[in-house]
């Protein structure tokens, strides 16, 4: 159960992370 939580905490920052960069990648073209 611990492992579990452990995972999708994982696995949300890992998303988290990746929004954020696009986001930055976003901001930072003109496109």
């Amino acid at each position: 159960w611990i492992a579990a939580v452990g995972t999708a905490a994982s696995a949300l920052s890992s998303a988290n992370a990746a929004v954020a960069l696009v986001l930055v990648l976003h901001a930072a073209t003109p496109l």
